[in-house]
């Protein structure tokens, strides 16, 4: 599996003692569609960019894709990590389409413009909280065979149940061992979701459930996603580090 470290320009150094494989994060094309890059080093040369996007980003692609063109081969970058959240935008859509044509480099994009995107490696995410795991990305990998990476996220979710209500909030370390220890909590790992759960009740008498991963839960969602043909997976550094050794050990 190849592990890809996800950071800002000032975690980078202690992001390649896990990995060689960096993708940097600072990158964001504008409301008027233009590239902007915040906190970037002059000398800093290598890796992926990562690449997100004001809600309300528009404008000309052929613009845009200079832009992101004139950086990449000042910094060296070997491709791009596409993080837009929301909705897919026509004009998101057209500057990936033509930075695919344009230049030979890797592009990962979520799943909704990997759809409309070709030869785009579609993102697809660890975090998930209902039904199977495994069945999850199998489904994925056939929509997308062979252009499948996996991106890690910590899992650390309170959902108030009944779970259908959607109500939840997301839960510190110190936080979820401390409702541990006071309401004396169980411990379990689900073998669908490879995740660890727990339940309890709130001061209110209200119950709650718990989703949570481990460096070992983790690590088990790595071999799944290899066993199901993804050979790539996205760490963010500043939500693992602490763990991180443990997960690649």
């Amino acid at each position: 599996m190849k592990i890809i470290i996800v950071c800002p320009p000032s975690q980078r150094e202690k992001a390649l003692k896990h990995s060689q494989h960096i993708a940097i994060v600072g990158y964001e094309l504008t409301a008027r569609g233009r590239l902007a890059g915040r906190g970037i080093p002059q000398a800093l040369r290598s890796g992926l960019m990562v690449l997100c996007a004001s809600p309300a980003c528009a404008g000309d692609p052929s613009t845009a894709v200079q832009d992101i063109r004139r950086e990449m081969n000042f910094r060296r970058y070997s491709g791009i990590v596409a993080d837009f959240e929301g909705e897919t935008t026509a004009f998101l859509v057209r500057t990936l389409t033509a930075l695919r044509k344009s230049a030979a480099v890797e592009i990962y994009a979520p799943e909704s413009y990997a759809e409309k995107v070709p030869n785009v490696t579609a993102l697809v995410g660890s975090g998930v909280t209902g039904g199977s795991f495994s069945e999850y990305l199998n489904r994925t990998v056939s929509r997308f065979p062979g252009k499948t990476a996996l991106q890690v996220s910590r899992l650390s979710e309170d959902y108030l149940l009944p779970y259908s209500s959607g109500e939840h909030r997301r839960l510190e370390t110190r936080e979820r061992e401390d409702i541990m220890m006071s309401t004396g909590a169980q411990s379990f790992y689900s073998s669908q979701l490879c995740t660890n759960y727990f339940t309890y009740y709130d001061r209110a008498r209200k119950p709650h459930f718990v989703l949570y991963d481990t460096a070992a839960t983790l690590r088990r969602k790595i071999t799944v996603a290899e066993r199901t043909g993804i050979d790539q997976a996205f760490f963010a550094y500043p939500e693992v580090h602490d763990i991180l050794q443990e997960i690649l050990k």
